[in-house]
């Protein structure tokens, strides 16, 4: 396993339960998506695509670009998103930095062979096209607003974008929830960094070393469901059994 390419989801995945990282990545268990993961990735394929159209069509019509089958709360969703952008747009139409609208990049696959990470970014934009310095893009749709998470998980995706020789200076990282209407930005800086290229070094050594230890809540059981009924003493030592058999029942 020396050799494995380390992606976000995975490093995710151990940090919340090392045993969960190894029955989803190392055995290929799986689950199947909820119905808020399901309108998670519509979202992100509409953003996408969004950015082709924006480009030929007049911001004030942005608006007939919402899918016909989209249900009320994406409709909500992509309309706050569509807002936000046309706030962009005519600022910097203002300032004649136009040609700063369009991301740099949407869902870029990046892959560093020199120290074996890869992942897909959400997006990227610029922070000052004539200064070269750039802002990574990360798109989350849940309940609630985890910003400290989504740094984290956009400080990994600025080292493979440096890692794999894409254009610019990272200087910041923005979160975009269009569920909640939120908008969150932070500068990217070297604790940052560095705090990345632990956390990588730390699931490489515990792939290399197969260590993969229970690490489990009423919540993380609840949310995971990746543990069998005889895996509960191993979860729960003291009342493992008494606690969660219901569930099984």
């Amino acid at each position: 396993m020396t050799d494995t390419y380390i992606r976000k989801s995975m490093l995710e995945s151990y940090e919340f339960c090392p045993q969960s990282f190894f029955k989803q990545w190392i055995m290929g268990y799986s689950k199947d998506p909820n119905q808020k993961m399901l309108i998670g990735t519509r979202f992100h394929d509409w953003a996408e695509k969004f950015f082709d159209y924006a480009s030929v069509v007049d911001p004030e019509h942005w608006i007939d670009l919402i899918p016909s089958e989209f249900n009320e709360e994406e409709v909500e969703m992509v309309t706050w998103f569509i807002d936000y952008q046309k706030t962009r747009y005519y600022h910097l139409k203002q300032n004649n930095r136009i040609d700063e609208f369009a991301p740099i990049y949407k869902e870029l696959y990046m892959i560093c062979d020199a120290i074996r990470i890869k992942s897909t970014l959400d997006g990227a934009e610029w922070v000052n096209k004539r200064e070269d310095t750039v802002c990574l893009l990360e798109y989350k749709t849940g309940a609630k607003v985890d910003a400290n998470t989504a740094f984290r998980q956009l400080a990994f995706y600025a080292v493979l974008w440096t890692a794999s020789g894409n254009p610019g200076r990272i200087t910041k990282l923005k979160l975009i929830n269009p569920r909640l209407q939120v908008v969150q930005e932070t500068d990217y800086t070297e604790q940052l960094q560095n705090t990345a290229l632990k956390r990588v070094a730390k699931l490489r050594d515990a792939i290399d070393r197969s260590y993969f230890p229970y690490v489990c809540s009423d919540g993380k059981f609840a949310a995971c469901k990746m543990c069998r009924l005889e895996e509960l003493p191993k979860l729960f030592p003291n009342d493992g059994f008494k606690r969660f058999t219901d569930i099984y029942d």
